[in-house]
């Protein structure tokens, strides 16, 4: 069934243990970068087991704590994806919403291997995995998915360090980080990861037990049902847009005043559809000025949805759209295909396609698609029809590691947070983490969006993370957070410009 199975089991939590005794990485040569931050590459092996053979360079980026004198070492952030740019990530919150942590912690944001290097030069909105027209259950359509992601394998392949491709996978993350927080000069690990970075964070805990100091999964990834079930993973998904979507379009319906939709929001989001299904509209204001059909209002709203502080800028893109005007939603389109930005999807692929176990032949992916299609009005095409290139991808994992995931009884129990209507990281997916790590405690926001902590959705969620980093002091079992975004146009101005927002809920989220 797969091509990644048997490449996954080769080196063991135990073993990897005592090789990262034997691990040691120069101190980084820091340099600064203007506005406080201090910029360095360290070079980590592209395969362990030849660590003296070829390196991969790895950009790292940090934020010196403010009060030395109370300093408890680095904190590693990882945004997610994977594909996201830690480097990024830092630069864009260190000041902000994570300006809590500065002053005992030095924040470091670095891009994990492929990040960077692996770039198909595509335009994700004509080839990339989640390309336009999205795919429908009809031959012709589907013949045109494989045609397309038959092109944008073969173009990704061509262009990217072909030797990297099999080293692309969460294990050698870990051991990366792992060699990270030597070169920095901590004993142990002191992290806090969104989304994918559940998994990563997850993985060190496994093989690397012995070095945990705090350990914070956010927006958690079911690890085991996703590198194994990766297809009926990314179906739940996909399931979780859809609930998000109800849950938008229903608090529209209880507050039309405050949403701008009317009293049927979800009827007239289904006659826009239609109409641009039809007819594009045009995006004067936008910086691409492309039109917008019905496709991009799927893209669009999915987007919006990652985030309820994003829910008011949806309406009222829909608000403009209903008029004739498609600026609003070309740009949050724009973001979600990587127009003027760095790509996260490319990355994304390379990592994923070793990491997980997909089907090897495509008739899982169409069956997928047309059963989706049945199922989510909405979002259909995030399932099934956006994964064909996962079983044409040529490279096999080397050296990587499928699980089982745990945390040692002995280790710093995990703290793992989960949010109820999180769309992108279904919140069944962070009680199974905790779960499986064993040693791990779950801390509930009661809210929608993707991710809790710091990211200005719950000041009781912030507290609770902020006393666990630094103090190791858990929230009390079963301690449940309410969100604390309200659902309203009136509101004041964001400190951070749209874009910005929409930039980092993209980093935050699933890059698919």
């Amino acid at each position: 069934m797969s091509l990644c199975t048997a490449a996954l089991v080769s080196v063991g939590p135990a073993a990897e243990a005592g090789a990262e005794e034997r691990a040691r990485s120069a101190a980084p040569a820091w340099r600064d970068c203007a506005d406080g931050f201090q910029c360095a590459t360290v070079r980590v092996p592209r395969d362990y087991r030849r660590p003296g053979g070829a390196s991969v360079p790895l950009r790292l980026v940090r934020l010196p704590a403010t009060d030395p004198t109370r300093r408890i070492g680095s904190l590693f952030l990882n945004p997610g994806g994977p594909g996201g740019s830690g480097v990024e990530f830092v630069r864009s919150n260190a000041r902000g919403v994570f300006a809590p942590l500065t002053t005992r912690f030095d924040l470091v944001g670095w891009d994990p291997r492929g990040v960077g290097t692996v770039d198909c030069k595509v335009d994700q909105e004509k080839l990339g995995i989640s390309a336009q027209p999205f795919g429908r259950p009809t031959r012709a359509s589907e013949r045109l998915l494989v045609r397309r992601a038959r092109s944008y394998v073969r173009r990704c392949v061509r262009r990217a360090p072909r030797a990297l491709l099999p080293h692309l996978h969460s294990a050698n993350a870990a051991r990366d980080l792992n060699r990270l927080r030597a070169a920095v000069g901590d004993e142990s690990l002191s992290f806090l990861g969104y989304s994918y970075g559940t998994q990563l964070g997850a993985t060190y805990a496994t093989l690397f037990p012995r070095r945990i100091r705090a350990l914070v999964l956010d927006g958690a990834v079911d690890v085991e049902g996703y590198v194994r079930r990766p297809i009926q993973d990314v179906r739940r998904q996909t399931a979780g847009y859809e609930d998000a979507f109800d849950r938008f379009v229903a608090a529209c319906r209880l507050r039309p005043d405050r949403c701008g939709l009317g009293t049927n929001p979800r009827a007239g989001w289904q006659t826009l559809a239609k109409r641009l299904d039809r007819t594009s509209i045009p995006a004067p204001g936008s910086s691409t000025r492309l039109p917008v059909d019905g496709d991009d209002l799927r893209a669009a709203t999915l987007a919006g949805l990652n985030q309820k502080g994003l829910w008011p800028v949806l309406s009222s893109a829909l608000v403009q759209a209903q008029s004739g005007d498609g600026t609003l939603l070309r740009t949050i389109a724009d973001v979600y295909y990587e127009h003027g930005t760095p790509t996260i999807l490319d990355p994304f692929v390379a990592i994923t396609a070793v990491d997980l176990s997909w089907p090897s032949r495509i008739a899982p992916y169409l069956r997928d698609g047309r059963s989706a299609h049945r199922r989510y009005p909405h979002f259909w095409w995030n399932a099934g029809y956006s994964e064909i290139a996962m079983a044409l991808w040529p490279a096999e994992p080397r050296n990587g590691y499928s699980g089982p995931v745990s945390n040692a009884r002995r280790a710093t129990t995990t703290l793992v947070v989960g949010t109820t209507h999180d769309p992108a990281t279904p919140y069944v997916w962070a009680k199974r983490l905790t779960g499986d790590l064993g040693n791990a405690r779950l801390l509930t926001m009661r809210g929608d969006g993707h991710t809790a902590s710091f990211n200005a959705a719950s000041a009781c969620i912030d507290t609770a993370v902020q006393a666990y980093l630094e103090s190791l002091t858990l929230p009390r079992k079963g301690t449940v957070c309410d969100q604390e975004v309200p659902f309203t146009l009136r509101r004041a101005a964001p400190r951070r410009t749209l874009r910005e927002l929409l930039l980092d809920a993209r980093l935050r989220a699933f890059a698919r």
